[in-house]
């Protein structure tokens, strides 16, 4: 029994760490984000420099939902470049249709400063309402 829950664990972790999956997104503009982050910076706000950060601060919490989930995954593509996808879901939302609601931003950080690249969104339904994964279709 002891195994089994030490498995249980291990793969609610590794589920955890894995990209989330959706099948479509809509593309965002990223114009005022961008300007959100160049004013953040001129007052030397410090959730400038962190991409997870960045997408909280522009995408609010949604009051009554039951989970909020900020994944950040960066790489260097260069000595002085670096990239950053940031998946923000939002889970358990209190709607009759909509389940759940995930951004995906890409970011690129150049000369110190981050800019978004791109924003991308999608929902999930609730059972029976629709695509039980990230996608675009709306919910019935």
């Amino acid at each position: 029994m002891k195994q089994l829950l030490v498995f249980a664990a291990i793969l609610t972790l590794l589920y955890a760490c894995e990209t989330p999956a959706f099948r479509h997104s809509k593309q965002l503009s990223v114009d005022k984000l961008n300007a959100l982050i160049a004013e953040g910076a001129a007052k030397q706000e410090a959730w400038v420099n962190e991409p997870g950060k960045i997408a909280e601060r522009y995408f609010q919490p949604v009051s009554g939902a039951r989970s909020r989930t900020v994944q950040v995954k960066t790489k260097n593509v260069g000595p002085a470049i670096h990239e950053a996808t940031v998946y923000l879901r939002n889970e358990g939302l209190p709607d009759d249709a909509v389940e759940g609601e995930m951004f995906i931003l890409t970011l690129q950080q150049k000369d110190g400063m981050w800019q978004v690249t791109g924003i991308q969104e999608c929902w999930k339904c609730q059972e029976g309402r629709g695509s039980k994964v990230f996608d675009t279709i709306p919910c019935t």
